[in-house]
């Protein structure tokens, strides 16, 4: 008579079965979170004016991850549009991934981008302006950020 063979009490199947559960988890666990990146310098305190026409100061940048970006909304070359565009795709890799991180872009022709014009130029690519603040101000307090103090 031939015996019946039960494949799930076969050891190599037992063996693999295990193996599939046990390694993804200890994976997970053993895991190590880097050390946070050194910082490198540090932003002096400003105050500009947002895209609602509001002041927006340092001390509102504090508790929270922010990328920190200079351009002009209003400039036609190949260099600004490359790095308009890249800082888009950005902000939609945050929101797709749901990152808690912020953009915060200072024009870099606060006599053209107004804070209609960059209400205007945040609504047209749908960004949502708690995520993404664009601020202008005077001149001469962006080139003094600029210049880092």
């Amino acid at each position: 008579m031939k015996r019946k063979v039960v494949w799930w009490k076969n050891p190599f199947f037992l063996f693999a079965a295990f193996a599939v559960i046990t390694i993804p988890l200890l994976r997970s666990h053993m895991r190590r979170i880097p050390p946070p990146p050194p910082i490198q310098g540090s932003v002096p305190s400003f105050t500009l004016t947002d895209s609602l026409g509001k002041p927006f100061t340092l001390s509102q940048l504090k508790g929270h991850v922010n990328v920190l970006t200079f351009f002009p909304t209003q400039c036609q070359t190949k260099d600004c549009s490359l790095l308009a565009k890249s800082t888009l795709r950005l902000y939609k890799r945050f929101k797709w991934y749901r990152l808690n991180i912020r953009i915060v872009t200072i024009s870099l022709s606060p006599e053209q981008d107004t804070p209609q014009r960059l209400r205007a130029y945040a609504e047209n690519r749908k960004i949502h302006q708690k995520r993404w603040i664009f601020l202008t101000g005077s001149e001469k307090e962006i080139r003094r950020l600029l210049s880092g103090g």
